[in-house]
Order: C-alpha cells, then structure tokens, then sequence
C-alpha cells in the first residue's frame, strides 16, 4: 500500500454537511443576495455614520438573523453550534458589514444570560440584538491589560449606588457605545483577583468622559473611558458584590472560544489572499505558493478542530479551549496577512495599495489585525493557559 492508499476496511472522513444544514446555507446565501443589493456601508464608524449599519442589524433581527445562537427568548434562532457556523460562514461570504453591536452580540450578551438576574435580562437583551443601545468592554486600564486583575478604577458603595471613579483603554466601539460592561475594584483590600465586581455602566451618565483613540489604520473604534464620581446602580452589577472576577472569566472564555466566527474569518481571508496572488507575481513565485498552501492546509486544520470542539463532550473548560483556539487564530491571521501584505511588495506599509476586486478594505484590516495577538489576551498569556491547563506543566518547565 502507497503512502496514499487508505485501508480497505476504514471509511473515509465525510466532511459534508447535512442536508437540512445545506438548505439552511442556501436560504441564507440568498436572503443576503436580496437585502445587501443597493447597500452602502460606511468604513468609518462614528455616531454620524452608524445609522445605515443600525439599519442594517434592524434588518438582521425583524429576519431572525441578529444573533442565531442566543434563545428565540431574547431574539435569537435557538441555533445548534453548527447552525450557528453555517450562519457565520455565509455571513463573511455575502462581503456584509462587520457587525455593529458584536461586544454585545458576542460577550456582554451572552455573559449576562449565564450569570444575570431575570430583570436584568429583561432590562438590556433584547435592546442589543435591535441595536437601540450600543455596548463596548470596559476592561484594560493603562497599567492593567494582561494583568487584568491589577485593575484599579474603583467603585465604593454609597447606599443603592456605587460611586466609580478610574479609567478604561483599549474599548472597542467606546466611540458610538452607549453602555459599557465594566470591571471595578469594590474591595481594595481583598486579595487582588477577589475584590473586583462586573458592572453596567450608562456612558450618558454624569462624569463620564469618552475620548476616541485613533489606530494606526487610520480609524477611532478605540476609545479611553473617564469616570470621575460616576453614580452607577447596585442593580446593574452582575453577579455577586467582589465575584466579578469570575465573571469575567466567563466573558473572556467566550471571546476566546468564538471559534466558528473566526474560522469564517479566516476562510474569507485565505481567499483574498488568493485573489492578491491571481493579480500580482506571487501566483508565478513557487516558494510564495508553498506558504499559502501551508496556510490554507492550517486554516482547514483549524476550522476542522473547531467544528470538532464545538461537537466534543470531552468536557474541555472553556478556558483551556479558548486559550487554544485564540492563540491558532490570531497567528494564523497574521500569517496570511504579512503574507499578503509581501505579494503586495510591502506597499501596505505605505497605506497607498489598490488591491484586486473583492478585497475590502485590505489595508485597514491589515494593520488592525496585529492587535489580534494582544487582544482577549496576550498570545503569551494564552500560551501559560495552555501550559497550566491542558499541558499541566510546572512552572519551570513553561517558557
């Protein structure tokens, strides 16, 4: 038997989807070809140009479309993981808006249905899947990014409220969020992991001060956030008084386990670096093929451990999954970019390239994607995760 024979009595991997799930696929390819036709979508978002996006994701929730995998309770499609991915793949292939509300959609969202009380379900979900009210995390400060748990913005109870006083970095979307899911420090004395609550935070509240962060791709989706004697309600706190950390834990579990959106993502990316190959010399340069071929090889790789994560019953901590898959998306992101960015002959670098049609917005994406690698947490804080949870090394033993 050759190296590529297969045994006789072993039945080769069907990696086709199920019939109901093609049909699904085909619905939504052409629901998309219907509803974008005649749509422009600004590059910038800013609170002057968000109303066609707004528009867009009314659109998206009066179909059902907004958020598939959250409860029909709260708007969403009640949406198996598979369906879900069938909805993400369809979604980045149709060239649609990035989304608008995705720290809601994708963290805020979600963390609030696993450790939220009824009223506040009531009180916030179903408003982030219309787009009524914007959200942004409010997480990093200056001095704690990856240590997060050195956080120091406090909040100090004052009867019914807390009284906020601190700042935020590195908020995405803070520019056009109305509200903000926020760690404080409500035990200064408490260990540092312990004495930290999550709140909801009303950025129209008085004492509140948003200022956009420009990127180096030339647009403001960051922003720093002041709070200087920000009255916030006890009620808005999720979870337990001093058990935010936990938590959070659940928010940036999820953030780093969104496999099947990114896999889509990295399905689109790869071929738009196919199509900067077709257009450029890098199609005839053998040893640039060979890198996008290993590419694409690590994209399938991926996309397949994540259809099978998102199948597994191994029982696998959100954590330990999501610190794996974080750290292989973002590589491999950056992989394909500098990639395509050398088939471009570097002109990326200068912000002046015309790229081939069907490539949006490549220079932005590019630049904006090398934050991928400290975003959700540092690669390397990802590597310890690994190295601690799956690998159960010593310490000494991880560099």
């Amino acid at each position: 038997m050759n190296a590529i024979d297969h045994p006789t009595d072993v039945a080769p991997l069907d990696l086709s989807w199920p019939s109901e799930l093609e049909e699904y696929r085909a619905h939504l390819r052409e629901w998309f070809r219907v509803n974008l036709a005649g749509r422009d979508f600004p590059r910038l978002r800013r609170t002057d140009t968000i109303e066609p996006l707004r528009d867009w994701e009314r659109t998206l929730d009066a179909a059902g479309l907004a958020a598939v995998h959250w409860p029909a309770e709260w708007g969403g499609q009640d949406a198996d993981p598979f369906r879900s991915a069938v909805f993400y793949e369809e979604y980045v292939r149709s060239g649609a808006p990035r989304r608008l509300n995705r720290q809601a959609l994708n963290l805020a969202g979600p963390t609030l249905m696993a450790a939220g009380t009824r009223v506040q379900k009531e009180r916030w979900l179903r408003n982030m899947v219309s787009c009524d009210e914007l959200w942004c995390q409010g997480f990093s400060e200056p001095d704690a990014g990856s240590d997060l748990a050195s956080l120091r913005t406090r909040a100090v109870r004052d009867g019914d409220n807390y009284v906020v006083n601190g700042q935020k970095i590195w908020s995405s979307n803070g520019p056009i969020a109305d509200w903000t899911f926020a760690l404080v420090r409500t035990d200064p004395d408490a260990p540092k992991h312990r004495g930290i609550s999550y709140v909801m935070i009303d950025l129209k509240s008085p004492g509140v001060q948003v200022r956009p962060v420009k990127q180096i791709d030339g647009h403001g989706d960051f922003a720093e956030i002041f709070f200087d004697d920000v009255s916030v309600p006890v009620e808005n706190r999720i979870g337990e008084e001093n058990g935010g950390w936990r938590v959070a834990m659940t928010t940036l579990s999820i953030e780093r386990g969104a496999g099947a959106a990114n896999a889509a993502e990295i399905d689109g990316l790869v071929s738009d670096v196919k199509h900067i190959f077709a257009s450029t010399g890098a199609a005839q340069d053998p040893g640039m093929v060979r890198e996008l071929v290993i590419l694409q090889a690590k994209a399938r790789r991926y996309k397949l451990n994540v259809y099978a994560a998102l199948s597994s019953d191994r029982g696998e901590t959100l954590a330990a999954l999501g610190a794996i898959h974080k750290l292989a998306w973002s590589t491999l992101q950056t992989q394909l970019y500098e990639l395509g960015s050398r088939a471009l002959d570097g002109s990326v670098e200068l912000g002046n390239v015309a790229t081939p049609s069907g490539v949006q917005n490549w220079v932005e994406r590019y630049w904006l994607a090398r934050a991928s690698l400290i975003y959700s947490g540092t690669n390397e804080i990802q590597r310890n995760l690994i190295a601690e949870r799956v690998l159960d090394l010593p310490k000494e033993a991880r560099g």
